[in-house]
Formats: structure tokens, C-alpha cells, sequence
């Protein structure tokens, strides 16, 4: 991982630790549809609207895998696959 890279995940972690980060982390699970069924996001007949839901999804877990990384271990992961 570049240094711009682990620089974002530390920004990102920074950011939505805090207790208006997780303020906003709570409603972005609740508005993309995070918590409820994953069912919910399939609309039979209605693929425009799965594909909406399905980013809005994808939007908040990239947030959530920012947050959950470990900027060292991707670093370490990244030597490790070059030796």
C-alpha cells in the first residue's frame, strides 16, 4: 500500500471513530440498507432498483472496510507478496 494510501485509512479511521463518526456510520447503515435483510435490497422485476440499492451498499461497506483496515498489515501483506 502506497503511503497516500495507509495516509486515507488513517484519515478514515480518524474520522468515523470518533462520536460523530459513529453517529454517522449508524445512519448510513440504517439508510443503505445495511442492517436489514439482504433480501430486502432484491426487487424482482425491478433490477434498476436492486442495482441502486446494491451501490448504496457497496458505498457504505468500502466506508466500513476503510475504517476496519489495518494500514501496518496491508503494507506487510503487500512485502510479502513481492518476495
Amino acid at each position: 500500500m502506497e503511503e497516500s494510501q495507509k495516509q486515507l485509512v488513517l484519515d478514515y479511521q480518524a474520522i468515523f471513530k470518533m462520536d460523530a463518526g459513529k453517529r454517522v456510520m449508524d445512519d448510513l447503515a440504517d439508510r443503505f440498507n445495511f442492517r436489514g435483510s439482504f433480501a430486502s435490497i432484491i426487487m424482482c422485476g425491478l433490477p434498476e432498483h436492486t442495482a441502486l440499492e446494491l451501490g448504496k451498499r457497496e458505498a457504505f461497506l468500502y466506508i466500513l472496510d476503510k475504517i476496519e483496515a489495518d494500514p501496518n498489515q496491508e503494507v506487510q501483506e503487500v512485502a510479502d507478496a513481492e518476495s
